[in-house]
């Protein structure tokens, strides 16, 4: 998993979990992705614009906060989970 990649399931993490704003997040990806094609990093690529997909359609209002966190969910699966020492 790419380093970047790995940031944004993070921060969706956080925001999942009551840690991190809505907004904080938003924020975070839109200045860390506004170059996203030019990093050469595909797997980070095709992750934001899986997240930024709805996070339009929640900022249109065409999906509610609720719905908005049913998508995102699944794509915070993959953050490995560091194992206790």
């Amino acid at each position: 998993m790419s380093s970047l990649a790995h940031t944004m399931r993070a921060r969706l993490a956080a925001y999942l979990a009551g840690t991190a704003t809505l907004k904080s997040v938003y924020d975070w990806l839109v200045a860390e992705t506004w170059d996203i094609e030019q990093r050469h990093d595909p797997e980070a690529e095709a992750l934001t614009y899986e997240i930024k997909g709805p996070l339009a359609e929640h900022s249109s209002g065409f999906i509610s906060e609720d719905e908005l966190r049913r998508l995102l969910r699944p794509l915070v699966a993959a953050v490995p989970v560091p194992a206790s020492s």
